[in-house]
This record gives structure tokens, C-alpha cells and sequence, in this order.
């Protein structure tokens, strides 16, 4: 299942001008101001961007002229704290998540009356999954694997050796893959973490896994390529925006291997004809490389093929890796949403 694991929430002073939280919320932040040197006159000011905390809690929250920012983790406002897995709605029913990061920041102010979840703007949401590898050397395999993987929207961005990013410079959507255990660890040594506090064995246990984040940024809510406002999302809005992206990335549970890859594709294929074409672009793209036969090719047949090859089990990424990717065929990817899942 799908976790909300970060949401951004904005919140328009002129689509609720009447909320009486807006002085207090501005009376509780420290202001940063600009003076000219030469003059000593005030040049701005603004609020600062502060981090509410409640034990392992912290939600950011940016009040500006035009409105409040609130942003960060459902999770980190509810039960334990626990951002890895979660828990409850909240991290799963986007308007639940809404709801308790909101109320959250209203009962810190102590500001009584919660503004309509319906009036907020949605500017960033991530989509995880946890997988478990079965061991700290196959979750770095698994990133390893996946490093060299490039070509049309999966350009891939590997600056560190335990994490890939994907259009990491997009404000329509971005993809990271990353052990988290070592990224856990990480952020437990920065003096500012408040988060819940994970035990030597749980680090452990977080060395196998593997994060699949799928970023949702501000042009994509701004343009609403969903369709559907951000505040009616489900977990089932949330695993087929991330099911999109990444169950083609990953290929699909059909068993292709070097031996069978041509009878696999031949059962895919509507016709004997198409099949036959289509294990020939595939020994192409094998030899020359994706884009080279992309480039050479008929955008219609292309796309025929490609069909073709993804249905046969060829994932994207080995499309353009222009070979089988070892993880796919030894590696299992089992999903995890609990540290109960986790250690069975």
C-alpha cells in the first residue's frame, strides 16, 4: 500500500480572509528584517519559517503576506511518530492527512476554529513504498542496478552511492529510489532531528529496505493533471499515481529471462507477425542502444513494440538499459507497510 509521506498545503489569506487564526499565527513568529545601511531605514520584513515541535513531532509552517505554508509529514503528527511507515488514515487518505497536519498547527497556536481543507492548495505531495531485499548487499544492489538507467523521463541523477533521483530539478514531478537505512541514520545525527528515535535493531532491519518515492510537485497540483482535487485523493489515487510511474520502471511479476525473452514476447504480441518484430527491435535495442533505434524507427511501430515488450515482462528501465536487469530475476522486491511486516 501507498504512504503520504510529505504534503505541502498553502493556504490563501483571500480565500479565507475571515479566519481569525491569521494575527495570531503572525504574532507567534519571529520577523526577519532588512535595513539600508546608509539610511538605517527599513527596506522589508518578513516571518520567519518555523518548525513546530511536540515531542517527535515537527511540521514547518511559512506565514507570508499572502498566506500560511504548512508542510511536512503527516505521520510526524500522529501515534508514534514513526515517518518510515506511518500511521493510521493520515498517511494513507490524502484529506486525513490534510486534517491532522492542519489541526495540528491549530492546536500549537491555540487557535480553535480548523480552516476548510477544501480551501487549501495542494503545492508538493510524495507517494512511497517500502520494499524489503532480504539484506543490506541486495538493497544497495538493487540502487546499483537501477544507476545506470537513462533515456526520456527516466534520466537518472546518482550523487550519492545509496540513492538515485529522477527529474530532480522538475516542479512537475520527481522519482528518488534510496536505502533507507543509511538515510535514517543520517538524519538522527543532525543536532535539529525531533523525530522519533529508531532502535539499533530497527536500523538494522530499515539497511534492507528500499524507498520508491514518487514526488508530486507544484505544477502538477497548479495544473491539475490528476484531474481531481488533491483533498478527494484515496490510497487507490496514490498507488495508481505510483504504480504509473514506477510499475512500468519495474517491469511487471511475468518471469522473462534470457532463455525465454522471445518466447515471452511472441505470447504477448497480437500476431505471430508483431511478435516476430517486435523480438527484433528488442535484439536491436540490445545492440544499439534504446534511443539509437527509437530515433531510427517509425514513432507508430515504435510505440507498437514498446507495447509489445512491456507486456512481455520487459520493464522500462531494461528497455533502456538494453538488457535484462539482474534485480528483477533474483532479488525478490516484497512490500512492507509495518515493522510486523518487516521482521516476519
Amino acid at each position: 500500500m501507498a504512504l503520504i509521506d510529505y504534503l505541502s498545503l498553502f493556504l490563501p489569506r483571500e480565500a479565507y480572509p475571515a479566519w481569525e487564526g491569521w494575527e495570531r499565527v503572525k504574532q507567534s513568529l519571529d520577523r526577519i528584517v532588512r535595513f539600508d545601511p546608509a539610511t538605517g531605514a527599513q527596506k522589508w520584513e518578513i516571518l520567519a519559517s518555523e518548525p513546530l515541535r511536540s515531542d517527535s513531532h515537527q511540521i514547518n509552517v511559512k506565514v507570508t503576506a499572502s498566506g500560511i505554508l504548512i508542510f511536512g509529514s503527516p505521520a510526524r503528527v500522529q501515534g508514534s511518530g514513526c515517518a518510515l511507515f506511518g500511521t493510521g488514515l493520515a498517511t494513507r487518505d490524502a484529506r486525513q492527512s490534510g486534517l491532522e497536519m492542519v489541526r495540528f498547527v491549530c492546536d500549537q497556536w491555540k487557535i480553535p476554529m480548523i480552516p476548510v481543507i477544501e480551501t487549501w492548495q495542494c503545492r508538493r505531495m510524495d507517494i512511497t513504498r517500502n520494499f524489503d531485499t532480504g539484506s543490506k548487499e541486495n538493497a544497495i544492489q538493487v540502487v546499483n542496478e537501477l544507476r545506470g538507467t537513462e533515456g526520456g523521463r527516466y534520466r537518472g541523477d546518482s550523487r550519492h552511492a545509496t540513492t538515485i533521483t529522477f527529474n530532480h530539478n522538475s516542479q512537475l514531478a520527481r522519482a528518488i529510489i534510496y536505502v533507507k537505512g543509511p538515510q535514517l541514520r543520517k538524519q538522527m545525527k543532525k543536532n535539529t532531528y525531533t523525530g522519533l528515535r529508531y532502535s539499533a535493531d530497527q536500523l538494522d532491519q530499515a539497511d534492507r529496505l528500499v524507498r520508491f518515492e514518487r514526488r508530486l510537485m507544484s505544477q502538477y497540483w497548479r495544473e491539475n493533471r490528476s484531474g481531481k482535487p488533491w483533498y478527494t485523493w484515496t490510497w487507490k489515487d496514490c498507488m495508481a499515481e505510483w504504480d504509473k510511474y514506477f510499475g512500468r520502471f519495474l517491469g511487471s511479476e511475468i518471469k522473462v529471462t534470457d532463455s525465454n525473452q522471445i518466447e515471452k514476447i511472441q505470447e504477448a504480441a497480437p500476431t505471430p507477425g508483431q511478435g516476430r518484430a517486435a523480438a527484433a527491435t528488442w535484439a536491436m535495442i540490445q545492440t544499439l542502444g534504446h534511443d539509437a533505434v527509437k530515433t531510427a524507427m517509425a514513432e507508430r511501430t515504435w510505440y507498437l513494440h514498446k507495447k509489445i515488450l512491456l507486456a512481455a515482462g520487459i520493464g522500462e528501465a531494461e528497455l533502456q538499459k538494453g538488457k535484462l536487469i539482474p534485480i528483477y530475476r533474483k532479488i525478490v522486491l516484497r512490500p512492507v507497510e509495518s515493522w510486523h511486516d518487516l521482521a516476519a
